[in-house]
């Protein structure tokens, strides 16, 4: 598949633009600029777009064969741990070093833990979502439902939250002229 793609990379800026321009000639008249400009613009295009290509697909084919095997060992110990949760369970507080008083302790602690992140990060992600669905309400940006619905989704993507869709209803009210509302936003 990657030599397929190389190939394919090779071949993108292989192709003449000149010969593109003579095929597409009767459209190109229409254009505002010299024929010369225009192929020494696809020429260079064509060969951006042939490194780039080869690069993002190589790229992907070489990352697929780690990402389905993370997603095979997901599968199976899903499943496992639906089927036999309860007496995985058992066997690995059993199977651990310390008494049933520090084995109950740090299964309730880490069981604590686990509902509060949990419990938190959907807490998190309603209370964004409910800001910037009033935020675009109060603004007069169509959709505040929509994109509150969307903001709590993203809440839990790492690194994203609520930036794309706090940012568009910005550029949104930026672009209408509104620019004391795209402040407030």
């Amino acid at each position: 598949g990657i030599a397929v793609v190389q190939q394919a990379g090779e071949f993108i800026p292989s192709i003449e633009a000149s010969s593109l321009v003579t095929k597409y000639e009767h459209a190109i008249d229409y254009l505002p600029f010299p024929r010369t400009v225009i192929e020494d613009n696809l020429k260079s295009v064509l060969g951006q777009v042939g490194t780039s290509v080869t690069k993002l697909i190589t790229a992907f084919l070489a990352s697929l064969p780690a990402f389905v095997l993370g997603l095979v060992l997901y599968v199976v110990a899903l499943y496992y741990g639906l089927a036999d949760g309860k007496a995985m369970a058992a066997f690995i507080v059993e199977s651990l070093p310390f008494d049933r008083r520090e084995v109950s302790t740090l299964t309730f602690t880490a069981e604590k833990i686990s509902r509060g992140v949990i419990l938190g990060s959907l807490l998190a992600g309603l209370v964004q979502g409910c800001i910037i669905g009033f935020a675009f309400a109060f603004l007069g940006i169509p959709g505040a439902l929509l994109f509150g619905a969307l903001t709590a989704m993203f809440s839990f993507v790492p690194a994203v939250g609520c930036g794309p869709t706090g940012l568009g209803g910005a550029i949104y009210l930026w672009s209408n002229g509104e620019s004391t509302k795209a402040i407030i936003m």
